[in-house]
């Protein structure tokens, strides 16, 4: 009896990570919780969905391959990296499998940011790591964020015939990020498009009749 009890304890330690195994002694029934080494989980994900909020990915139903305890689902999110040509990890977001099957992550919970390039992947995941082979990504540019400017003010220069423009940086960080240049819009009396990377400008009168009516804007650029 004991040789066959040890056997069968090394086999269930073989092949999973946890089994409560039943010894008969005489007319004792004993039980204990044996425990073996996890490996990674086996579990497929599939249909990684994206929508304006969230993404929500799939997951295979069948629990034989777990592997080990905790499983999730692990969503990794990288960012283009200009330097180097190649994408660079930002955020690492963990979620529980819900008893739909799928496993969701809120774009809140990244923080992104506009016109940037981005790959989200998710991956099975236990107590013994994630599963790089059984994956699923996808990639993603973030919109543009209205690069407004701020405090637009003109100013007459007499003695050189000129309007003098100038403006501030939108205050928000994000706003101002990948901004190139600047563009003055403005009514037929002006120019056509002039463009700075300063955030001054000026637009010559010279040869204008008096009373001439100037509608100016200026428009802060990010070229895709």
């Amino acid at each position: 009896m004991e040789k066959k009890s040890t056997d069968a304890i090394y086999n269930l330690l073989m092949t999973s990570f946890k089994k409560i195994v039943t010894v008969k002694v005489g007319h004792v029934t004993k039980s204990a919780s044996i425990t073996g080494p996890a490996r990674l989980p086996g579990r497929e994900l599939e249909n990684l969905t994206c929508t304006d909020w969230s993404c929500e990915v799939a997951v295979d139903h069948d629990c034989k391959k777990d592997n080990g305890p905790n499983i999730h689902v692990k969503f990794v999110l990288e960012a283009w990296n200009e330097t180097r040509q190649s994408f660079s990890p930002v955020k690492t977001v963990d979620r529980n499998i819900t008893k739909n099957f799928t496993a969701k992550v809120l774009w809140r919970d990244f923080d992104l940011r506009p016109f940037t390039n981005y790959s989200l992947t998710a991956y099975p995941a236990n107590s013994k790591g994630k599963r790089k082979n059984k994956s699923i990504s996808e990639k993603f540019t973030t919109p543009e964020a209205p690069p407004n400017v701020t405090n637009l003010v003109g100013r007459l220069l007499e003695e050189k015939n000129q309007i003098q423009l100038s403006w501030k940086p939108n205050d928000d960080y994000f706003s101002r990020q990948g901004v190139r240049y600047y563009v003055l819009l403005c009514n037929d009396n002006c120019e056509d498009m002039p463009y700075t990377t300063n955030t001054t400008m000026t637009i010559s009168y010279e040869g204008r009749p008096v009373a001439t009516k100037y509608t100016a804007e200026i428009k802060a650029c990010i070229p895709k």
